[in-house]
């Protein structure tokens, strides 16, 4: 018996012949396939994200609010004090903003 393995594109073009009228999605194929060759696929870990410390926040705080930006200012102000995500922040119209209530 031949130990010799069928080149990966060789075999991925065999595969798709024999499967194109089934018109297989992702969950179709893959899922079950590596089910049935018993692959197992490492999930990636997930990383904490990292917390600045009380002397780096002082230290940030410090440095946009001694600068002349006030836009700077008051993005870094709704960032942090209403949790918004950044995707959020930059797609809030500046008609939903009051400077004067804060």
């Amino acid at each position: 018996m031949s130990t010799e393995r069928t080149p990966a594109r060789k075999k991925a073009q065999a595969v798709a012949k024999y499967l194109r009228g089934e018109r297989p999605d992702y969950v179709y194929i893959f899922r079950y396939l590596r089910e049935e060759l018993e692959i197992s696929v490492p999930q990636r870990t997930q990383k904490l994200p990292y917390v600045l410390s009380a002397e780096e926040l002082q230290r940030y705080y410090q440095v946009v609010w001694a600068g002349q930006n006030m836009q700077d200012a008051v993005l870094s102000k709704l960032l942090m004090y209403t949790g918004v995500r950044v995707s959020e922040l930059v797609n809030i119209p500046g008609s939903d903003v009051d400077l004067g209530e804060g």
